[in-house]
């Protein structure tokens, strides 16, 4: 059976390119309504089971 050793860091990459091809990907994600993607559900039966953990003891923290 044979091991593989340790791989040797990368010596040869573009740091400026590889941020530039995250910004451009971050771009490409962001859409232009902002936060307003989001819809407030407010308090209701729709969020109601957040309020209780149903796994603790009643009473409990």
């Amino acid at each position: 059976m044979t091991t593989c050793g340790p791989s040797s860091p990368p010596t040869d990459f573009d740091l400026a390119a590889l941020r530039a091809k995250y910004a451009a990907e971050r771009d490409r994600r962001l859409r232009e309504d902002g936060s307003a993607q989001y819809v407030h559900t407010g308090a209701g039966e729709r969020t109601d089971f957040w309020e209780a953990d149903p796994h603790s003891p009643p009473g409990g923290p």
